[in-house]
Order: structure tokens, then C-alpha cells, then sequence
């Protein structure tokens, strides 16, 4: 992994590394499919309306957190997105209210699209988890206040999801720090309150600067020097 991934490597010298752990900062998609309204998640017909879109950013709001968690060299990666979401319709601007989003994608990432991005594939060894919870939900929701109903996950290709720097679809770089370049997120589901396109489509702002190739490199060695002197 090199320092864009926005991984960090878990472990220290004196301990082997067994995992690399990444946190993000959930933030709407500026490309999506409904100019010129930027989203994180889009579920149409959502309270009967197209489309129907929510979103990540939320002023006064728990924020969107994004962790993903990889086991080393295990090909398997477990990617959790969990926070307050907002909903609201492009067309008629019908507000939806607040709603909680905790949502987990855990499986292979054996076939990542490029070096440094992840693709959950569609496995037997794959899982996922996601539910919306109605939070201060105005009148035109189906969902009442403190409702949940289940997201169902949906393959698309040979992959249910993408993240990582490098996703089919255009991204802004941070122009500042390449570091810090935000990553992409985008994904295919259903519901039993939506139809239609019904999809992620988020951006992800590293929250910690990842440690530099060597530093990592260091660790990494460390702990594998320390590991072959215990023998």
C-alpha cells in the first residue's frame, strides 16, 4: 500500500502487523446522476418520489464515519459506513428528515480494480449488513420516527461494491495534499420503500494522514525481525 491508500498499518515493532485500518469522513458525490444536487445514497420513489436522494452531509449532525479494516495479506477486508443522513427530493425538494444509516460490507477483496482500491465481490465467504432509522423524520417519510427497514445489497457485474482512489467515475483531488485525496464509494442496493436506481455514490475524506511508505515499511519490518528472533 502506498501513503493515497489511507491505511493505516496496526501493530508496532515487537509484533507482527495483522491488520491495516483505515478511517474516513463520509461526504456527498459532486458527479452524480442528478445535477445539480450532490448525495451520498439515492433510494428513487422513496415516499413516491424520483429520485429521491440523501444526504452525507449534515451540519449539527453525527457525521458520516467510514472504517475499513483489512486483514493482512488474508484478502479479506471488512468496511463499515455509519452515521445521520438527510433526505430530500432533487425534483419537488420534499424533505425527508434525518435518518441513521449503519451499514457493513465484510468479505474478498481478491479482485481489487486496481492497487490500492477494494472491490467486494460476490462470494460465498461475503456478508452484509444495512439498516435506516428514522430520526426526527418529517410527514412526507414512510418511515415513521425510530422505524427501521433493512438495505439489501445487489450485484452489479462481478462486484456489489467499490471503494479506493481509482473507481470507475471522476473524483476531485484535494489539490493540497495528495494524501488527503478523497476516495470513492459507490455500491448497489434495494429496499422495501425504494425502486428504481438505488445505489451509494459518496465520496471519503481521509481523517488521518497515513504513515509515509517508509514509515510503514519500518513497521512492518520491525515487526517481522522481532517475530523471527522469538523463534
Amino acid at each position: 500500500m502506498n501513503a493515497k491508500t489511507g491505511l493505516l498499518i496496526v501493530g508496532a515493532a515487537g509484533a507482527t502487523a495483522s491488520a491495516q485500518t483505515g478511517l474516513w469522513t463520509g461526504a456527498n458525490h459532486p458527479n452524480g446522476n442528478v445535477p445539480p444536487q450532490a448525495y451520498g445514497l439515492r433510494l428513487d420513489n422513496f415516499g413516491g418520489d424520483n429520485p429521491a436522494t440523501f444526504s452525507f452531509e449534515n451540519l449539527g449532525q453525527a457525521p458520516i464515519t467510514i472504517e475499513l479494516v483489512e486483514d493482512n495479506g488474508m484478502g479479506m477486508a471488512e468496511l463499515t459506513i455509519s452515521g445521520t443522513i438527510s433526505g430530500n427530493s432533487a425534483s419537488g425538494g420534499t424533505d425527508f428528515g434525518f435518518f441513521t444509516l449503519d451499514v457493513t460490507y465484510t468479505g474478498s477483496i481478491s479482485g481489487s480494480i486496481a492497487g490500492n482500491d477494494y472491490l467486494f465481490t460476490a462470494t460465498g465467504s461475503d456478508s452484509f449488513s444495512g439498516t435506516i432509522t428514522g430520526l426526527a423524520t418529517e410527514a412526507a417519510s414512510p418511515v415513521a420516527n425510530g422505524e427501521s427497514f433493512n438495505l439489501a445489497t445487489r450485484l452489479r457485474g462481478d462486484a456489489t461494491f467499490y471503494f479506493g482512489l481509482n473507481i470507475p467515475g471522476a473524483r476531485i483531488p484535494s489539490q493540497t495534499n495528495p494524501e488527503l485525496d478523497p476516495w470513492e464509494g459507490q455500491g448497489w442496493l434495494s429496499s422495501p420503500f425504494s425502486s428504481g436506481t438505488q445505489d451509494f455514490l459518496f465520496t471519503a475524506i481521509p481523517t488521518v494522514v497515513p504513515p509515509s511508505p517508509g514509515t510503514a515499511a519500518a513497521l512492518a519490518m520491525g515487526g517481522f525481525v522481532a517475530a523471527r528472533r522469538r523463534r
